[in-house]
């Protein structure tokens, strides 16, 4: 299970997210909306529609499913941001390893996703405002 302080909790949260969004990211199955939040730790929220699946059960499911895999990936994570994570009705037959994988991809596409090498490289999310005030996610490498 998730730990309660990794998950967005309040209708304003999402909110945040999807308003004051500073990065986000598309796969074919999912999508992911980022904003920064300040605190200490990285906070998850899921979001499957009843277009994604029809049934109670399933939309569970695949909640279920996304919270698991990101529980896997929980301390390669960056601290310090809200990240919603939206299903697509394309993730309804999907199992766990797919899913996994793509969340694993997304996080990665947006330099959240810290990879720990045996070459002692970290992962550093930056901000660039540089296009119409816009915010773009400019990863950089720096060595420690």
């Amino acid at each position: 299970m998730l730990p309660k302080e990794h998950r967005l909790r309040r209708k304003s949260d999402f909110n945040d997210a999807f308003c004051q969004r500073l990065a986000k990211a598309n796969a074919l199955s999912l999508s992911l909306r980022i904003a920064k939040n300040n605190l200490a730790v990285t906070r998850f929220g899921f979001v499957v529609s009843n277009k994604t699946a029809k049934n109670a059960a399933d939309r569970n499911l695949i909640k279920r499913r996304m919270r698991e895999a990101v529980q896997k990936f929980l301390q390669n994570i960056q601290p310090g941001y809200d990240i919603v994570i939206i299903a697509q009705p394309e993730i309804s037959g999907k199992k766990f390893a797919e899913i996994s994988e793509t969340i694993k991809k997304l996080l990665s596409k947006t330099g959240l996703y810290i990879s720990h090498s045996k070459f002692g490289l970290e992962y550093d999310f930056k901000q660039d405002k540089t296009k119409k005030g816009k915010c773009f996610s400019r990863p950089i490498w720096i060595a420690f």
